[in-house]
């Protein structure tokens, strides 16, 4: 098995700083013509490393990945609108091919100046320690995980079919240089491991990909699919009918993870008319300096100050994501916008499970309306508190502040899930399933 990184240039992982004096120098370059006109310059460079085992193949496969670009925002001479380009690369040529493309792209109104000015000062946010591990470390931790899945099939006496399986790390540096001061660094690494598996486990009516991430590869958990497996597992293979009356509704971590990133995404970004009121437990905060956090940082993606914000207090929602401090970018290629970081439901689930109503373990959101959601579920009756006969493609129709209204608890531990949300299982109460 190679060591290291084979074909991917990690000479900046010692000097990540490198980063933003080469961007300062393209972004020199760009003043010189500038006109009136200022100029946010932001860059982005992953180094990845990704181990693979296919069915039946004894051996693990090993790919790296060098992922560079650059985008560059404009602000109009009169401030009102800005305009948006990105390229891969990092050199002259990427910076001037976005510089035409920005001239061509449709400008979006500036309601607001769209970056922060930080006096020629370095903001830096930067991990203790970045380097990728080598290739022998990531194929002992694919074996463990994979030994793991083992135990979790034999201890549900049940057939695990593992199709692939891989693992993935990154080290990832993004700098900013902009008019008005805007100098700003910050590094991360990242750990992902994905299992397929060829049939459906549990209650799903398809086979589901399960997804884990850290923030650090070393804390990828070898249990992690296994325990995301445990959720999901419905022993009874009988299959009933959904009841005929209104029940609560237990949403295992998986799918309340799911369900609590939507609602945040529909009710607290933006929300003009604030104060609406929400069930016990949803109480939910965005914290992009949680330590823990897979997004986010000391300083959002447009160098603008983060800060802990509370959405729900149990009782009605307080606060929002929006403007200066929640600024992310899915990617180089799109704008910064408003979207949260790395939420968690603060209430704990030291509740036992309702004794009669429905798990879900796997959910489809259809967010027909705004107002108007269809959940498609798939789980087990409760019976007692535990899973009963499997309940197959049941709907829930409601709309999204009903839904939050009717979050009475929470179960159980509570679950960092790849969506940056950090929650127990949820209750939702009274539900009617057809």
């Amino acid at each position: 098995m190679s060591q290291g990184l084979p074909n991917a240039d990690a000479s900046w992982l010692g000097d990540a700083r490198s980063l933003v004096d080469r961007l300062d120098r393209l972004h020199r370059t760009l003043r010189s013509s500038a006109g009136r006109r200022t100029f946010e310059l932001y860059h982005r460079a992953a180094l990845s490393l990704r181990l693979g085992l296919q069915e039946g193949e004894k051996t693990i496969t090993v790919r790296s990945g060098v992922d560079e670009g650059l985008a560059l925002r404009t602000l109009s001479e009169d401030g009102r609108e800005i305009f948006f380009a990105a390229s891969s690369g990092s050199g002259k040529h990427s910076l001037e091919w976005a510089l035409e493309q920005s001239r061509e792209s449709r400008g979006q109104i500036a309601l607001e100046h769209p970056w922060a000015r930080n006096g020629d000062r370095l903001t830096s946010d930067r991990e203790p320690e970045l380097r990728l591990p080598a290739a022998d470390e990531l194929s002992t931790w694919l074996r463990e995980a994979r030994d793991e899945l083992a135990g979790t099939a034999k201890r549900q006496n049940a057939a695990l079919e593992p199709l692939e399986a891989w693992v993935e790390v990154s080290a990832t540096a993004e700098s900013w240089v902009a008019d008005g001061g805007l100098r700003a660094l910050r590094t991360r690494a990242r750990g992902w491991g994905v299992l397929r598996m060829r049939e459906p486990w549990g209650a799903g009516s398809t086979s589901r990909p399960v997804l884990i991430a850290r923030r650090s590869w070393k804390e990828l958990p070898t249990t992690g699919w296994s325990t995301v497996l445990e959720d999901r597992w419905v022993s009874d293979r009988h299959s009933s009918p959904p009841p005929t009356r209104p029940v609560p509704v237990l949403f295992n971590p998986e799918c309340a993870a799911s369900l609590v990133l939507a609602l945040v995404k529909a009710l607290h970004i933006h929300e003009p008319d604030g104060g609406f009121p929400v069930g016990p437990a949803w109480k939910v905060v965005d914290d992009p300096v949680d330590p823990a956090a897979l997004f986010g940082g000391s300083f959002d993606d447009s160098g603008f100050a983060t800060r802990r914000t509370l959405l729900a207090d149990g009782r009605r929602a307080v606060g929002e994501i929006g403007g200066e401090g929640h600024f992310r970018r899915p990617s180089f290629r799109d704008r910064p916008i408003s979207m949260p970081s790395h939420l968690t439901v603060l209430t704990e689930g030291d509740g036992p499970p309702p004794p009669r109503g429905v798990l879900v373990t796997a959910l489809t959101l259809h967010p027909l309306q705004p107002d108007y959601w269809m959940l498609e579920i798939d789980g087990a009756h409760l019976e007692g508190g535990r899973p009963g006969p499997l309940l197959r493609s049941a709907i829930v129709t409601m709309s999204p502040r009903e839904l939050v209204r009717r979050c009475v608890a929470a179960v159980g531990p509570a679950r960092l899930s790849y969506l940056a949300v950090e929650t127990p299982a949820l209750v939702f109460d009274n539900l009617t399933l057809r």
